[in-house]
């Protein structure tokens, strides 16, 4: 059963997360605002179920992923629970943690992470999970845990590595410094940067032109993009099984190559 935090419980009946679909477009958002849309177990829990959810809906092509308000996009472990925990809850937590961002990188969908305010601890990996950052100027990422006496775990330091440079990491991680949102784009962490008050209108834009596009070229690329983080350029054996190759005989790719030549926007039907 899903736990509840103690932000929650004079909300008894308030979901931790709140889903939305849109034709093509699903937005997911933590609805934890009076704790800065912190990471709880009860919101790891429903978020980690709204993309097992969504994943199974052939009709979504995007998300986007948000926090509650404008304040925060999300902060990391709610402290009232943090400070609580030993040893063994605490790795509970990370696995739980590291669950819900490998739900969000393996969605057979683009996640775009839509950050207003504060993205701090397990908020700013959670963002880093996803595959586009778009932020509003407000936007503040950070992982300040050495004030805590503590220290990121080893997958999330992975997942910061692949985004922006080990100095970068080493600076956020060692100061405990909190980067402005120009200084995040600067570093490689947020592919865009927009006013506040242009971020909700300049997300869904860009959510609809990537539901415009294959959803099978999308989930290829997404797969063979991790293969090469991991190290892999490794092809199969056959073409028509191999995860690039076999696009050439999907629908989809013969629409894109028709649409070029008539001059018209393709109709993907993810087939």
């Amino acid at each position: 059963m899903p736990r509840r935090s103690e932000a929650a419980a004079d909300r008894p009946d308030a979901p931790a997360v709140h889903v939305r679909v849109d034709g093509a477009i699903a937005t997911v958002t933590l609805d934890r605002r009076e704790v800065h849309n912190a990471l709880t177990h009860d919101v790891l829990d429903a978020v980690e179920d709204a993309f097992a959810k969504l994943g199974t809906d052939p009709a979504v092509r995007v998300a986007i992923l948000r926090g509650s308000g404008e304040r925060a996009f999300a902060s990391g472990m709610d402290l009232k629970q943090l400070r609580l925990m030993g040893p063994a809850e605490t790795q509970e937590h990370f696995d739980q943690l590291n669950r819900v961002l490998k739900a969000i990188e393996t969605a057979p969908f683009p996640v775009i992470a839509m950050v207003y305010g504060f993205a701090i601890g397990g908020g700013c990996e959670l963002a880093a999970a996803c595959d586009l950052r778009i932020a509003g100027s407000s936007a503040r990422i950070g992982v300040p845990i050495g004030r805590f006496g503590h220290c990121t775990d080893r997958e999330n330091l992975q997942r910061l590595v692949r985004l922006i440079s080990p100095a970068h990491v080493r600076a956020m991680i060692m100061t405990d410094t909190l980067f402005d949102a120009s200084d995040a784009h600067r570093m490689g962490f947020f592919n865009w940067v927009v006013p506040d008050h242009t971020l909700e209108a300049f997300s869904h834009a860009m959510a609809t032109t990537i539901s415009q596009k294959s959803p099978l070229g999308l989930r290829a690329f997404k797969q063979a993009l991790t293969e090469v983080l991991d190290g892999s350029v490794a092809h199969a054996a056959k073409p028509e099984d191999d995860l690039v190759t076999s696009l050439w005989t999907t629908s989809d790719f013969q629409e894109g190559v028709a649409a070029f030549f008539e001059r018209r926007k393709p109709q993907f039907k993810g087939k």
